[in-house]
């Protein structure tokens, strides 16, 4: 848009004023006190515009049987508003229009335009039972002088407004503030306030399209009358110019009007007669029938259009409410849980089932990152994919051309079509699919797997724009399997001592009563190994607890990886450490033990070579359960004083309780 042109507001202080007559009409309109004397004295004292009032009095138009000679006798059988009214007409029209050769405006066309919008006005303002509906038709008359006026000070610039107007989809008043800086309606307020009319007429001029002109205040209620008669006018083919693009109706003014409940049916019939009237008594061409059927042809076409428009925005519309319920159950469900491999197949449950893809895939990196392999499929085609057979590779080279894997694992939502070549194609031809959508699955905004989807039953074709909905739930899913992540994370540290990272002591102990009174019930040998560093404290007094941590972490990798599955590792305290070996009978813990022994003896050689004289070795005792023995406490004390005995016979041995 073009700067404000200040220009063209000087050159408006070039137009002529209005009459003296005319202002006082203006003025004797708006008043509700004028009396008949005041009206005619002003009449009669212009007399041409007597002439003329007159002459039309007297026309085929009004239908008055004999022949009227004074103003005075007009009023009196015509009554005062309806010649107030077209005493002000004459006056508008023979001040602005008539005389005035069309530039880029048709001024007939103008001037069936306001007549239209002044006689709809009063009606309108007649349904709403406003106070005074004859300030509605001055209204309405004068709203458009803006046109006029821009028309008159711009020259060829308006003319240019006029003409893209009428070839393009533009709205006129966008035009007017691209070429000139400035719409109708503010330069029919700007002169307005040059020619001092009253307020409520400024107010119309300058509201009455509230929606597109630089106005930044609420309109009044005037405004919004004139802005439903204009509304009208343009649907009757009745615009102020000739233009493919007519005003819309504000969906607030016609709310606040109750524009749906309004007999538009008594508006166009005043609306009628009023163009009728003026068109034989002021001598103007009576609207043209054939252009009226050319814009009412346009308008079936342009309906034809917007309900198109309508219907797919409507079936869209009601696509996405499903989708967006089904990605709201999807989330529901994600949130709900705090297992990880839950929540994928929940989040591929929904993507099947709530947004209509046949199948949905998990493909995670394998190890390295070279490539991807299915992890997981949801398939509704029953052909039982299995996911393990499907393998692609990742390209870290990018062609953007042929949108791939790596593509979607660099966080582009590409739709994956058949290529030519390559490990895509081959997955594409095995999955016997043209297509597959692919969406990354991230966590802390890594992508650490993706989803695929396709329509191998469907048949047709994946729609680029829907997938932003498997990038909602792909971004749930990763937050989800994050929350798991640390969920598990932080029950692992409530039961895992931080520096040997085997069970603490609270954990030992549940497991160590659970595993005692399963052996009793089924009469199963159960055998418990407590371990002590030997002089651990003065090795932490000569190097300090650094190197101690050091040594505590290494003993605690040794005793996991010696031994099974089932065998749980704790630290009892300090240096001390409890090994419950389930299915384990008294000789075979008794060798474990000694296999613990020998290893952490070859450890201690090495640690030796950096600590020297301080070869770190353990000390074991090894018990079995007995039949009588229930409280873990007491298991640990024949293990202990096995331990004990361990220690007295000179450290770095195996004893076993009697």
């Amino acid at each position: 848009m073009p700067a404000f042109d200040r220009g063209l507001i000087l050159r408006m202080d070039d137009l002529p004023t209005l009459p003296t007559v005319v202002t006082r009409i203006l003025e004797l309109a708006l008043d509700e006190d004028t009396s008949v004397g005041e009206m005619a004295g002003v009449v009669e004292s212009d007399q041409a515009l007597s002439t003329k009032v007159l002459r039309i009095v007297n026309s085929a138009a009004y239908g008055i049987p004999t022949k009227i000679t004074t103003i005075r006798r007009a009023i009196t059988l015509l009554g005062f508003a309806n010649l107030r009214n077209l005493v002000l007409s004459v006056s508008i029209y023979r001040s602005f229009i008539e005389g005035r050769a069309d530039r880029g405006l048709d001024k007939n066309r103008f001037w069936q335009h306001s007549l239209a919008v002044a006689a709809s006005s009063r009606e309108i303002a007649k349904l709403l039972r406003q106070e005074n509906p004859e300030e509605a038709y001055v209204c309405g008359l004068l709203h458009d002088m803006g046109r006029i006026v821009l028309d008159h000070v711009a020259g060829d610039a308006y003319e240019e407004v006029v003409r893209r107007a009428g070839e393009s989809d533009a709205d006129p008043i966008d035009l007017e503030r691209e070429v000139l800086g400035i719409d109708h309606a503010e330069a029919g307020e700007v002169v307005g306030e040059r020619w001092n009319l009253p307020p409520i007429l400024r107010e119309a001029i300058g509201g009455h399209h509230p929606a597109r002109t630089a106005v930044l205040r609420p309109p009044s209620v005037m405004a919004g009358i004139v802005h439903v008669a204009d509304f009208l006018a343009w649907t009757q083919s009745l615009g102020s110019l000739d233009a493919r693009r007519p005003p819309v109706l504000d969906a607030g003014i016609g709310e606040r009007l109750r524009f749906d409940r309004l007999d538009t049916a008594r508006v166009l019939s005043a609306m009628d007669a009023e163009m009728a009237r003026a068109a034989e008594a002021l001598g103007l061409a009576a609207p043209d029938s054939q252009r009226f059927r050319r814009a009412l042809q346009r308008a079936n076409v342009e309906l034809g259009r917007i309900y198109s428009l309508y219907d797919q925005a409507k079936r869209h519309l009601e696509r996405q409410v499903l989708e967006l319920s089904a990605l709201n159950e999807a989330i529901r469900r994600t949130r709900r849980s705090l297992d990880s491999g839950e929540v994928v197949r929940d989040v591929l449950e929904a993507i099947h089932f709530g947004l209509g893809y046949d199948r949905v895939y998990l493909f995670l990196p394998e190890p390295g990152g070279a490539r991807l392999r299915g992890k997981l499929v949801v398939d509704g085609t029953q052909m039982e994919i299995d996911a393990a057979r499907l393998v692609v590779g990742v390209n870290p080279l990018r062609d953007p051309f042929h949108p791939s894997f790596s593509d979607a694992m660099q966080g582009t939502v590409p739709v994956l079509s058949l290529p030519d070549k390559g490990p895509e194609k081959e997955l594409l031809e095995f999955l016997a699919v043209d297509a597959m959508g692919l969406v990354p699955l991230t966590v802390e905004r890594r992508a650490i797997g993706l989803i695929g989807v396709d329509q191998a039953f469907k048949r047709v074709a994946i729609d680029k724009s829907r997938l932003e909905s498997l990038m909602v739930l792909a971004h749930e899913a990763g937050l989800a399997i994050e929350n798991a992540r640390l969920y598990e994370k932080t029950r692992e540290l409530a039961v895992t001592d931080e520096l040997t990272q085997v069970a603490n002591r609270r954990k030992m102990m549940g497991a160590l009563s659970y595993e005692m009174e399963r052996a009793a019930r089924y009469r199963r040998p159960f055998s418990l190994v407590l371990l002590d560093i030997d002089h651990f404290k003065r090795f932490n007094d000569t190097f300090g607890h650094t190197a101690g941590d050091e040594i505590l972490r290494d003993l605690g990798r040794i005793l996991v990886g010696l031994s099974r599955n089932v065998d749980i590792v704790g630290r009892y305290g300090g240096e001390e450490v409890l090994i419950a070996l389930p299915e384990t009978p008294l000789d075979h813990a008794t060798t474990y033990a000694e296999r613990l022994r020998r290893a952490v003896e070859a450890y201690g050689i090495r640690v030796a070579e950096r600590f020297p004289e301080n070869a770190v070795t353990i000390s074991i005792g090894v018990a079995a359960l007995s039949p009588d023995e229930k409280a873990p406490e007491a298991l640990i004390q024949k293990a202990d004083l096995a331990l004990y005995r361990a220690k007295g016979e000179g450290r770095n041995r195996v004893a076993v309780s009697t």
